[in-house]
């Protein structure tokens, strides 16, 4: 005993830390480090977007646009100006080496198979995009709930009610000028992006999570997850409320 508590005392009075002290300081310190890459990441990708542009002597040819214009009968009426402003909020733009807008599909025998793109769809505004709109434009969307698997949630949207005001069209995709670039902030970009992706970082832990999250920047994801009625309730309760329940329906049927 008297080795046992002078042991003790020697522990206590060297400062020695226990293993899970020092595995929870690791843990801390990885997780200080990839939230900061995240960061950094947006801050990488701010400089890149917002670099300058520069005009080019000769405007060149980059593959094909694919986008919605007004129709012929629109576009010559009275309200040509209040639909293309619509069609601005709205509008997908798609761009494609090939005319047709063929995607690779798959691979055999060194033989490419491609399949053609389905036709745009026009862009479902959310219910901040929606709240931007006039009385007017409001008049011409109507909601849509969508379910999404990943969060198992129900998602409104709203989506224009008569899109035959609208045409595809495909373009030449004309550059008359491009973006300066910034080699030492995409080379850092990508050193960045490889290493979370290789380590498989991205949803190590809940801090690192709301990190990604915020990158994506999804709506939602700030949403709070849909209350569950059984959550924290007796089982005999349960069967209470499935008895009464099944009650109330048999008396409606017989009546």
């Amino acid at each position: 005993m008297d080795n046992f508590a002078t042991e003790q005392d020697w522990i206590m009075s060297c400062n020695l830390h226990p293993k899970r002290w020092k595995a929870r300081r690791k843990q801390t310190a990885s997780d200080k480090e990839i939230i900061g890459l995240y960061k950094e990441l947006r801050s990488l990708w701010h400089i890149i977007s917002n670099m300058e542009y520069e005009e080019l002597e000769v405007p060149i040819q980059r593959g094909y646009k694919r986008h919605f214009e007004l129709s012929k009968s629109i576009k010559w009426g009275d309200e040509a100006n209040f639909f293309q402003g619509i069609l601005n909020k709205i509008n997908i733009v798609q761009y494609s080496k090939d005319k047709q807008f063929k995607k690779v599909r798959s691979r055999r025998l060194g033989k490419y198979k491609y399949r053609k793109r389905g036709n745009p769809m026009l862009l479902d505004l959310t219910e901040q995009q929606f709240k931007t709109l006039g009385e007017k434009e409001k008049w011409y969307f109507y909601p849509i709930e969508t379910y999404y698997s990943n969060t198992k949630l129900w998602i409104t949207r709203y989506r224009f009610i008569e899109p035959w005001r609208f045409e595809i069209r495909i373009r030449p995709n004309m550059l008359t000028k491009i973006q300066k670039c910034n080699w030492n902030a995409e080379r850092r970009k990508d050193e960045i992006e490889s290493y979370l992706e290789t380590n498989k970082l991205y949803v190590k832990t809940e801090k690192t999570r709301r990190a990604y999250r915020y990158w994506l920047r999804d709506e939602w994801y700030y949403r709070p997850p849909l209350e569950n009625p059984l959550q924290n309730k007796p089982l005999h309760k349960v069967m209470e409320e499935y008895n009464e329940e099944k009650q109330l329906w048999a008396y409606n049927q017989k009546n």
